[in-house]
This record gives structure tokens, C-alpha cells and sequence, in this order.
């Protein structure tokens, strides 16, 4: 009777993790570049199982019962999105090669001075000291890690390689190129790790110099399909309410059960 409500709370438990990352999923509907997460989960085996003891100590049908799940961890699901034209010269995307994901860089400010992160969200705009950053601030960096001016007064354009162009009177000036960085979506999957505002650290993914195809005028939508996570949050919130009338039941019956004894 303990061992179900113990597999009743750990069942609640899942759910309510699965909850959270659907959420957020849902919430990033709208957000440019990002990329959905999904909790994967292991089973649990028995404690006779998973302490190695021997069998004779423990009840077969508890080891064959096991006990439960728990949350291994949070995989994030970097397929591309969808794209959608917005004729900004400085709204880009990318066209990944199969089997491979690549990223802008960007400038992070740590604890431990200036690092590089990466992007997919394109929705870039100049600052006020001409500076190409991200719509949150953070500054753009080019194929040397270096932070990208671009001049005023002058018609931009990128090209698919992501050199950036300002033509002033009629005269093109190459300012920098966008930089970029590719990885294989195994390693994507194994070694980035999100910081928020769509943007990733390297986790032990290893990154090479970037091979992407670069669209101008264009952005990349997030991964989420909306209906999808709803019907994932609905069955989540079923799930959840089974495993607390069902912890309800266990506990009432123990109730029960201790009151019975006690009278005696």
C-alpha cells in the first residue's frame, strides 16, 4: 500500500515536469528561432534491484512492480521551423545542410568576461552606436568573433554567404560578414545548453566555422507546434488527476486499515 502511493506521487511528479516544459513551449509559440525542449524519463527499479541485493531479501512482486519513473533530463528538439518573409534586409535565417544546425554568434558578458553564444533567431537591428545586436541588446559577432559596425545613411544587404554590404552613393562597402557556427544535431542534442532569449552555450558539443545558407529578408518561426503541446498539456493534466485520486485512495484505505488495527 505505501509502495502504490509512492508510485501515485512519482507518477504526479513526471506529470508536473512535463507540464512545465510544455508551458514553456507554449509561451515561445511567437518567439523567433526557438527551439521546443521535451523531458525524457527512465524507469526506476526496485530498491532490491537497485542497491544489488540479494533476492531472498526483497518481495518478487515488488521487483517486478519496480518503482516508478523520474525525470532524466530535458532534450531540446532543434528541427527548423518554419520561415516566414519579412523583407527586412537584416532579418536572417538559416538553411541547414542534412543532419547538421548552425547558429549565429553572439556576445555573452559572464562571470568570467566575454564568451560566444549562439542563435537562431535572425531578427537583428543597429543600436544607437551603429552596432548590429540582437532586438534584446546583445551584440552580433562576425566570422572572427568580433563585434559588427555598420554605417548610417547607406542601403543594407546580405548575401547568402553573410557578408554584409552598405551601399552610400551608389558604392557597395563590405562592413564584416555574419558569423556562424554548425554542429550535428546529435551533438546539438548532447552538448548545448539554453541561457534564455534563444540563445545557447556550449555544453561539450563541439562547433566548427559555420556551413549555413543565409536568407536575407527572412525569419525563422519557432519549432512549436501549438496544437501539439495542447493536446500534451490535456492529457498531462488527465494523468495527473488519475495519480492523485488514485494517491487519495491508497491513502484513505491505509486510513482504514490503521484505524482497524488500532481498535483492536
Amino acid at each position: 500500500m505505501i509502495n502504490g502511493m509512492y508510485l501515485s506521487t512519482m507518477g504526479a511528479m513526471v506529470e508536473m515536469a512535463k507540464h512545465e516544459n510544455v508551458a514553456n513551449n507554449l509561451a515561445n509559440s511567437e518567439t523567433s528561432g526557438f527551439k521546443p525542449d521535451y523531458a525524457t524519463f527512465q524507469d526506476i527499479p526496485a530498491e532490491s534491484v537497485w542497491k544489488g541485493l540479494n533476492r531472498r531479501e526483497s518481495d518478487l512482486i515488488l521487483e517486478k512492480t519496480g518503482g516508478g519513473v523520474w525525470m532524466d533530463r530535458t532534450m531540446t528538439d532543434f528541427s527548423p521551423g518554419p520561415m516566414r518573409e519579412t523583407r527586412n534586409p537584416l532579418d536572417l535565417a538559416i538553411n541547414d545542410k542534412q543532419g547538421e544546425v548552425s547558429f549565429f554568434k553572439v556576445q555573452m558578458q559572464g562571470e568570467n568576461g566575454e564568451s560566444v553564444g549562439y542563435t537562431r533567431n535572425g531578427n537583428f537591428v543597429i543600436n544607437s552606436a551603429g552596432t548590429l545586436v540582437t532586438t534584446d541588446g546583445t551584440p552580433v559577432l562576425d566570422d572572427n568573433n568580433q563585434t559588427i559596425t555598420i554605417p548610417s545613411g547607406g542601403k543594407v544587404e546580405v548575401n547568402r554567404n553573410g557578408d554584409i554590404e552598405v551601399v552610400i552613393n551608389g558604392a557597395s562597402n563590405l562592413v564584416g560578414r555574419v558569423g556562424l557556427a554548425t554542429t550535428t544535431l546529435a551533438e546539438a542534442q548532447r552538448g548545448l545548453k539554453k541561457l534564455g532569449n534563444s540563445i545557447f552555450e556550449v555544453n561539450g558539443a563541439q562547433m566548427n566555422d559555420g556551413q549555413g545558407d543565409i536568407v536575407s529578408g527572412m525569419l525563422e518561426q519557432s519549432s512549436t507546434d501549438p496544437i501539439y503541446e495542447m493536446v500534451n498539456m490535456i492529457e498531462g493534466h488527465r494523468m495527473y488527476e488519475q495519480n492523485m485520486r488514485f494517491l487519495k485512495i491508497q491513502d484513505s484505505t491505509l486510513g482504514t486499515a490503521i484505524s482497524k488495527l488500532t481498535a483492536k
